[in-house]
């Protein structure tokens, strides 16, 4: 099985979806090259529009599936936060309005409601008028923010987290480290980081076989396993399970010991 290229660490991922909300503006260039403001590749003409977005928001999706991350999520994430950046220019107060159904139309639009001020372009973001705009923005977007940057549980070790099961006395039990983990209880967001915590805890106690469950599926869940697996210094190798261990609804996991001052090779798959 062809192993998947690790996935990007959270604060990566947020950085790279900041800088692709801002893409569309790229196309001011357009008028150092000596192009209309109001062409259909001007300044907020074809490159905001969503017909764009979903181009963007394609190749983000194939390159997610040649190096095996879930590729409709990743497409769609890229898509929609491209997208939202023509969307939220329609509720600006200046300017020539959206291209927004480009190629279909080459109208500019703009929204009955316009609390958002226009920013100034180029060096005049550094001006009194760029830093009000900032302000206003940073007030009207200050939920995102908040939910953008809420901390979420697999960014707590997993030696802190809970199942979501219950105990006899109704308390949630601790998860166990008992060498088998299984991933139906947790959101996908959180494996990359579970996995290698519970691989860690694993190998203190002396577990050198971890049997993970992540099901079949369509295998995206398994690929975002194989890639925390593959950058793990502790793992000697691990494949697929045999038909009475889960199939490949399942992987195995063999650990090096503490002692082991080899360095890791290459994990089979």
């Amino acid at each position: 099985t062809p192993r998947a290229t690790p996935a990007p660490r959270r604060w990566s991922v947020r950085i790279a979806l900041s800088l692709l909300a801002l893409a569309p503006d790229l196309d001011v260039v357009a008028f150092a090259l000596g192009v209309p403001y109001g062409a259909p590749w001007g300044h907020r003409g074809a490159g905001h529009s969503l017909v764009v977005a979903l181009g963007v928001g394609a190749l983000a999706f194939g390159l997610a599936r040649a190096l095996g991350w879930p590729a409709v999520r990743v497409g769609l994430t890229v898509a929609l936060v491209v997208g939202s950046h023509g969307l939220l220019d329609l509720f600006t107060d200046g300017g020539l309005g959206m291209a927004i159904l480009w190629p279909f139309s080459d109208a500019r639009f703009f929204a009955p409601w316009r609390p958002i001020p226009v920013a100034p372009i180029g060096a005049g973001m550094f001006s009194a008028r760029g830093l009000y705009v900032l302000g206003v923005e940073l007030v009207l977007f200050l939920p995102v923010w908040v939910v953008a940057f809420w901390p979420r549980r697999a960014d707590t070790p997993v030696a802190a987290q809970v199942v979501p099961e219950e105990g006899e006395d109704g308390e949630p039990t601790a998860l166990p480290v008992d060498g088998v983990l299984d991933l139906h209880t947790f959101a996908p967001r959180e494996v990359g980081a579970l996995v290698g915590d519970y691989l860690d805890l694993c190998r203190a106690r002396g577990i050198a076989e971890v049997r993970i469950i992540h099901g079949k599926g369509r295998g995206a869940l398994r690929r975002t396993v194989h890639a925390a697996l593959a950058r793990h210094p502790a793992v000697a190798r691990f494949q697929l399970a045999g038909g009475d261990a889960g199939g490949w609804g399942a992987t195995l996991v063999t650990l090096r010991t503490i002692d082991d001052a080899e360095p890791p090779g290459p994990p089979a798959v």
